[in-house]
């Protein structure tokens, strides 16, 4: 099997580049282990072990992430940057941006582009 000859620090350095360039679709733990060719525990272990954080937390974080960018330098809706990184609604990437910035991502913007960043 392929994987074999992979160190978990490579096949996690494989795994968020796989996260990274397909933000804006659904992105399960069982997808990005079949990609790499592991279990899905396998990888869930590794994630864990490797960055410290859950698969899961970790693809939010690079969604916010995105996100952030985009509403500092990209004249795109909050509906368009939701879409585009991957939340399935904007009521949802509302909640968890705000969870995550301490407000929502309209008053984010309004912030960065006023230059109070």
């Amino acid at each position: 099997e392929r994987s074999a000859h992979r160190s978990s620090s490579q096949l996690v350095q494989l795994a968020k580049r796989f996260i990274r360039d397909n933000l804006s679709r659904p992105l399960k733990l069982e997808g990005v282990a079949a990609y790499l060719h592991v279990s899905d525990r396998h990888l869930s272990r590794l994630f864990n072990k490797q960055g410290g954080d859950t698969f899961k937390a970790y693809v939010v974080r690079e969604r916010l992430n995105v996100a952030e960018v985009n509403l500092k330098t990209t004249v795109l809706s909050i509906k368009e940057i939701a879409e585009g990184v991957g939340f399935q609604s904007v009521h949802y990437f509302t909640r968890v941006f705000a969870e995550h910035y301490g407000m929502p991502p309209a008053t984010y913007r309004k912030r960065s582009m006023d230059g109070a960043d």
